[in-house]
């Protein structure tokens, strides 16, 4: 059974993670918004992106572009597929221990699908670093 998008999900994933902008646009005429830009007038403004972000929580390429953004420079990200309905994702990178330098993972996640196991443990590894 195909799994539903986030759309909320994916434009965090997005901004956070993919390093994408969101577009301000006008509250005033939902079926047809206006970008602020043309409509210097608007006072309450919210980010909306003007184009939907990709699925990254379940289309397995856009998931892979995730992943490979978020890679660390001297690390790797791993995605195991536990069963039918489970998958997790690792984010590990090489960093000082102890003992000199060691693997540390860097975010976990766990989800039903490979895909959001990606997006989530993207989302938790950005929050780690802000």
């Amino acid at each position: 059974m195909p799994t539903k998008s986030d759309p909320e999900l994916n434009a965090r994933v997005a901004e956070l993670v993919m390093g994408q902008k969101p577009e301000e646009r006008c509250h005033e005429n939902w079926d047809f918004p206006q970008f602020c830009s043309v409509s210097p007038e608007c006072q309450e403004c919210a980010h909306w992106y003007a184009d939907d972000p990709d699925p990254y929580d379940t289309d397995i390429s856009a998931a892979w572009e995730v992943m490979e953004k978020i890679r660390p420079e001297s690390g790797w990200v791993e995605v195991k597929l536990l069963g039918a309905d489970e998958a997790c994702c690792y984010i590990w990178d090489y960093v000082d221990g102890d003992n000199g330098k060691q693997y540390d993972q860097v975010a976990y996640a766990a989800a039903p699908t490979a895909p959001l196991a990606i997006c989530l443990a993207a989302l938790a590894a950005t929050e780690k670093t802000e």
